[in-house]
């Protein structure tokens, strides 16, 4: 009997549960909700002082904890940030509106004497020392606490873009002073995340910032994990151990844009990858050195090796993108007879021996052994060295390399990146080839000097041909960012200075 009724019970629940989910409507599972953004990014960041080191790794990981008084926005639109609006006096001078009711992570609202301050200490770190460098520091005022006076030297056009750069993200002052000026590890911003976890070597963990003065939709932790190897990258992105994968390898793309669980976001950037000349050192304090490997070099079948479709060779030291960047710049093209004679006039008629030098990145790695072919030709036996960043970074500040592998973004969209890559003075995050010319300083300096656009676009375009005529750099390729998302990501898009934002993105 017992036996006979689960039988019944069972159609009786067969018949209705239908009936059921049509009169309600069917139904979709529920979203499953994630509060953890895993991001894979190709390097440690060296530092999170904010401040700090301008290489990528670093500054990725930055944008999410400090904030800057203006900012670009995806589209390259300058847009308000830690400054609510701003006002031109004159051709010198510029009125910041400090944005009430901000805090820093440690609770403390932002005053525009943090902004007098870090503006002061981005100079004297010397990471944001060209950006800096026009402004008359002794003569900034702090007006109120939501007022900051900034005064320059000198007209200069492109300083609103200035202050948009990494580098002169506004820091507390008082707990800057307090942890004795070392902020490497221990950031305080007024960004949407706040710094939880540093295991050096393996992850950086973020957690949102809930007192945040801004609107974010992102998740409550993004945990960045180091993964150096591009192929191990591509390798999570599929199978879903991170949700966002940086620094994509073209030679993984097919497979990752087959994937219906991932996205591949393909967008031209303002960088720039190069090979660099340690010109203080010899033979590369010899410009006829230098000219002799960059006719050495094939740009357009290294291009065509390694990214494999993506990038485009290289067209000068600034990217097209770039606002000064001009069609008519003449380069040094490839020409192996050329390389051959340049050398023996420089005193190297049976070649000379050298080594390239690279970080652990694997689209670097594929350059320099193309790189190394291609100099056995015109008799330079190149050696390479594969070095961990941190190492490489340091042994460029200390000018110990030879020939290098390297990329750099014109943070700013503007043709003054020029003066940060090549001025004598320049620091050496941005002249890494230690270059000194006092011709090409003369040149630059018209360019700053100039606040007619078209007189300072034809100044941008002069100094930038003299530049590549001596050099100090072999412009490789100008790169598209590549970066695959999980498909359910959303809130995400590629920033054109190589610097993303993640403070909205989310799972859909």
């Amino acid at each position: 009997m017992k036996k006979v009724n689960s039988v019944l019970l069972g159609l009786v629940l067969l018949l209705i549960l239908p009936a059921v989910l049509f009169a309600g409507g069917a139904k979709e599972a529920p979203a499953v909700t994630k509060d953890t953004l895993i991001v894979a990014m190709a390097a440690e960041p060296s530092t999170l002082d904010g401040n700090g080191k301008n290489d990528n790794a670093s500054i990725n990981v930055r944008r999410q904890l400090y904030e800057t008084l203006l900012t670009y926005n995806e589209d390259m639109e300058l847009v308000p940030l830690l400054a609510e609006s701003y006002r031109w006096e004159g051709d010198k001078v510029i009125i910041f509106n400090i944005r009430k009711g901000v805090l820093f992570h440690n609770g403390e609202e932002l005053k525009a004497s943090d902004v007098k301050y870090s503006v002061e200490r981005a100079a004297r770190m010397m990471y944001a020392s060209n950006q800096v460098g026009v402004v008359d520091l002794p003569a900034c005022q702090v007006l109120d606490d939501y007022t900051y006076k900034m005064v320059l030297k000198m007209p200069f056009a492109p300083m609103l873009a200035n202050v948009t750069v990494s580098a002169m993200a506004i820091v507390h002052e008082k707990t800057t002073k307090e942890l004795n000026d070392d902020m490497t590890e221990r950031p305080v911003g007024t960004g949407p995340y706040k710094l939880d976890v540093w295991n050096r070597g393996d992850r950086i963990e973020l957690v949102k910032f809930d007192k945040y003065w801004g609107k974010a939709e992102g998740v409550q932790r993004i945990v960045y994990r180091i993964i150096t190897e591009s192929t191990s990258r591509a390798i999570e992105i599929e199978t879903g151990g991170v949700d966002i994968a940086f620094d994509i390898n073209p030679v993984d793309l097919k497979n990752l844009q087959s994937n219906s669980a991932v996205k591949v976001l393909i967008d031209m950037g303002l960088r720039t990858d190069y090979v660099g000349f340690n010109c203080s050192k010899a033979p590369f304090n010899d410009v006829r050195v230098r000219q002799a490997i960059s006719y050495a070099l094939d740009k357009k079948a290294i291009v065509e090796a390694v990214y494999m479709g993506t990038n485009q060779p290289g067209r000068g030291m600034i990217a097209p993108t770039v606002w000064g960047y001009s069609d008519d710049i003449q380069l040094l093209e490839y020409n192996p007879a050329k390389a051959k004679q340049l050398l023996a006039e420089a005193g190297y008629p049976n070649g000379l021996k050298t080594t390239i030098w690279t970080n652990d990145t694997q689209v670097r790695i594929d350059i320099a052994e193309i790189m190394q072919s291609q100099l056995k030709e015109v008799g330079i036996d190149a050696n390479i060295q594969v070095v961990e960043w941190g190492t490489y970074l340091k042994m460029i500040e200390d000018k110990s390399l030879d020939i290098y592998i390297l990329g750099i973004s014109a943070p700013t969209g503007d043709g003054d990146a020029l003066y940060n890559q090549f001025f004598s003075t320049s620091h050496f995050s941005g002249n890494t080839a230690h270059f000194q010319d006092a011709a090409i300083d003369a040149l630059l300096q018209v360019t700053r000097e100039k606040t007619n656009r078209d007189e300072r676009f034809a100044a941008i375009k002069k100094a930038h041909q003299e530049i590549v005529n001596r050099a100090p750099w072999a412009p490789v390729a100008h790169v598209e960012y590549i970066t695959a998302t999980r498909a359910n990501v959303v809130g995400f898009r590629n920033h054109p200075t190589g610097v993303h934002y993640l403070g909205d993105a989310n799972f859909k």
